[in-house]
């Protein structure tokens, strides 16, 4: 990459600048301190990476304006592509890159959108923004960064700038993915042999189960024929004891129903005398509800009179209620006129007060004429007349103001008394009018309260009630209970011919059970059914040794058919189990090559990791770089050099850091002892070689070669890194230090002159 031209827009302090570098190889960028050359070297850093890594981009736009612009013009690979970024304050901050290539004449646009642009950046370059700014680009008080960094991450920079990592890391990681792979298949393998080893162990013990659960199958075999023929011995017995208890059983029957009939009858007797008591008590009560019947007359009697009372009562009643309306609506008309003749009392004492406010004011006003007459006599009566307000003489014009003024105050006041006389007035009719109105309120008050007064009296004049209604009711009840008693001795009377018959009834039902052809019967039926125990006792035994023989052989082919079943079962599993074996051997095998599959493949990702291949290309690296930043502080006086130890190792043998030793002529000891200016020399020396190297890495297209404002070198150190970046030139193609010494200046075949005008604005100008 060869910048071409620069470009801007109201970046930091340039307003519009262009800046053609298409001619220039050896540079100078000078200017006064604060003339604005730094922020050229900004400006190209900005535009090539975009300057990610600074934390506020607004500071790159120029005080008063909102957006920067910076277009960078660069060839690299035959091919000139302009670099377009843009910083924009506006809102939360917005930032936008452009890539264009050129074609015929025309700009091609390169890039899809932010991301793919930078990618495209990326790509075009060869190299990052930590790497550009790490060698190509050194900024101001920069050059030591390098030494700034500590041993390890000094291994992981050059790493970066060789493209170790894009370059093995994918390599690194194929291994690594398939070592996992080969890992996870592998303990998949090992799992499966653990379950296959189960599965075998698991087989031997089926093979031993089978044999035990076979040799017991065939002693329960032998026991069901045993029970078999026990069962059969048993049904012979009970064949026989059944015939025996065939008589047995008609003399138990016959015994249970001469019984029950004798029960039957027992029964029967108890019904019917229970029955016959209850008709006994029934047919007693006819004497009772037939002298409740004589009193009937006297209750319908008592009842005609309690109803002609409850007429009278109904009337009274009737009159009773109108009394009552007459009242509540005296009471309504009485409450009403109390509130009237209230609220005409209320604006009687209103207009009492009004009236006195209104007087009050009248007489104010009438003191106010009579004072303003008076004064106005004085003042026209007086020999030598004076102003009533401040006392002083007055004659002539002012007289006849003054006397003026008195008179229209005199007018004044006498309307306002006038005013103030008929408003009272006023008010003092109104009071007589609330007056009568008040004293007719009174009036109908009274006559209201009269007519209530006459209402309760008509009220209080009505007679009691005579009519008892509850007593009225428990008549009419009574009279409806003797209404039923006719009913109810007509059916004492058929109760009385149903008592006869049930007493005919009980007798025969006592006759049938006292009967000795009966008894005689039951007797002979027990001595049958007594006799009869034995030949029962026998059947029953053999019939509970019937079902204990049937029980035995269920339960004995119950066993069979489970020992049956278990070695069916058993079968079934050592079948299933049996393939494990061939299983196991295969799989075993499975294990250890994928063993082998996993050592292999760590091997080849350790070799390709940061400590294997690239560790190796680093140290040859190390060994050139060492001999270019030697080569380079040859250039200047004095006998300073440099050499890199990266010996010290981790537990497993991996080198992980980069210490840096310099030679002062004398002894070897840490960058940090030198003084500034010796510090610079070694300093600028590496980010020199770093340089070089960025150069000459594979993929990397960076052919310029910045260097901004050397300290702490005196006038001999000046001239020993002009000569320095005179040889740098033979690799870039463009070299440009940003300096304000003349020595050096002047020791650059080229210049680029900046300055900064009364304006505040930069200006730069190539010179040569």
């Amino acid at each position: 990459m060869r910048v071409e031209s620069l470009t801007l827009k109201d970046f930091k302090s340039y307003q519009d600048a262009s800046i053609d570098l298409s001619g220039l190889q050896l540079a100078s960028v000078v200017g006064a301190n604060g003339a604005g050359k730094s922020s050229l070297l900004e400006a190209i850093a900005f535009a090539l990476t975009g300057a990610r890594s600074m934390r506020n981009l607004d500071q790159f736009i120029r005080t008063g304006t909102e957006e920067c612009r910076v277009a960078l013009n660069f060839s690299t690979g035959g091919e000139t592509y302009r670099l377009t970024r843009t910083r924009s304050s506006r809102g939360s901050g917005k930032s936008t890159v452009e890539l264009a290539r050129q074609a015929d004449g025309l700009w091609v646009a390169e890039g899809d959108g932010t991301r793919d642009t930078e990618a495209r950046v990326r790509q075009i370059l060869g190299v990052d923004e930590d790497t550009l700014l790490g060698t190509a680009i050194v900024s101001q008080g920069d050059a030591g960064s390098f030494f700034a960094l500590r041993p390890a991450q000094r291994l992981e920079a050059l790493g970066a700038i060789l493209k170790l990592d894009e370059q093995y890391g994918p390599i690194e990681s194929h291994f690594k993915a398939a070592a996992a792979e080969a890992k996870a298949e592998l303990e998949t393998a090992r799992r499966d042999v653990e379950r296959l080893e189960a599965d075998v162990e698991r087989l031997t013990e089926k093979d031993v189960d089978l044999d035990f659960a076979v040799g017991e199958r065939a002693t329960y075999a032998v026991r069901v024929e045993k029970y078999e023929r026990v069962l059969q011995e048993a049904g012979f017995a009970l064949e026989a004891a059944r015939r025996g208890a065939a008589d047995s059983e008609r003399a138990e029957a016959e015994l249970t129903r001469l019984t029950d009939h004798r029960a039957s009858l027992e029964t029967r007797v108890h019904s019917l005398a229970q029955e016959r008591d209850r008709l006994e008590i029934r047919v007693s009560d006819r004497a009772d509800l037939e002298q409740q019947l004589a009193d009937r007359d006297v209750i319908v009697e008592w009842l005609a009179d309690s109803a002609c009372a409850r007429e009278v009562d109904q009337a009274v009643e009737a009159d009773r209620r109108l009394a009552e309306l007459a009242i509540a609506t005296a009471r309504t008309r009485l409450d009403e006129a109390t509130e009237e003749y209230r609220q005409t009392e209320r604006r009687m004492t209103a207009l009492a007060r009004e009236h006195a406010d209104a007087t009050s004011v009248a007489d104010r006003s009438g003191l106010e004429a009579d004072d303003a007459e008076r004064r106005l006599v004085v003042v026209k009566n007086a020999d030598t007349p004076t102003c009533d307000r401040c006392g002083q003489d007055v004659g002539g014009e002012s007289l006849r103001q003054t006397v003026a003024g008195l008179f229209a105050e005199w007018q004044t006041a006498r309307a306002r008394h006038a005013a103030a006389e008929q408003a009272a007035l006023e008010k003092l009719e109104s009071l007589q009018d609330a007056q009568a109105e008040l004293k007719a309120t009174s009036a109908t008050g009274t006559e209201r309260r009269h007519e209530l007064e006459a209402a309760e009296a008509a009220l209080g004049s009505l007679p009691a009630p005579a009519h008892d209604a509850i007593a009225h009711q428990r008549q009419e009840s009574c009279l409806r209970d003797l209404d039923a008693i006719p009913a109810r001795l007509a059916e004492i009377a058929a109760l009385g011919e149903r008592l006869v018959d049930v007493q005919r009834d009980v007798t025969e039902a006592r006759d049938a059970l006292e009967d000795p052809a009966l008894t005689d019967t039951l007797t002979k039926a027990r001595e049958a059914a007594s006799g009869a125990q034995a030949a029962l006792g026998d059947l029953r035994t053999a019939e509970q040794a019937v079902h204990g023989a049937e029980a035995t052989l269920k339960s004995a082919r119950a066993t069979h058919a489970e020992a049956d079943r278990a070695v069916a079962r058993l079968e079934g599993e050592i079948s299933q189990l049996a393939p494990s074996r061939d299983a196991l051997a295969e799989t075993t095998g499975t294990a250890k090559r994928l063993e082998q599959d996993q050592a292999d493949a760590e091997l080849l990702r350790k070799a390709f990791s940061k400590w294997g291949v690239p560790a190796l290309i680093v140290g040859n690296v190390l060994l050139a770089l060492e001999k270019e930043v030697n080569e380079l502080l040859a250039l200047y006086e004095g006998s300073l050099a440099l050499r890199f130890e990266s010996e010290r190792e981790t537990r497993d043998g991996a080198r992980e850091s980069l210490e840096i030793i310099v030679y002062d002529g004398e002894d070897w000891r840490p960058f940090e002892t030198f003084s500034g200016g010796e510090r610079y020399r070694v300093a600028s020396a590496m980010r020199l070689g770093l340089a070089q190297l960025l150069s000459h890495r594979s993929g990397a297209r960076v052919e310029t070669l910045i260097v901004d404002e050397p300290e702490g070198l005196d006038a001999p150190g000046r001239a020993h890194l002009a000569r320095i970046l005179e040889r740098m030139g033979e690799t870039f193609g463009v070299v440009l230090l940003l300096t304000h010494y003349d020595d050096l200046k002047d020791a650059m075949p080229q210049q680029i002159v900046v300055s900064r005008g009364e304006d505040g604005l930069s200006r730069a100008e190539v010179a040569a």
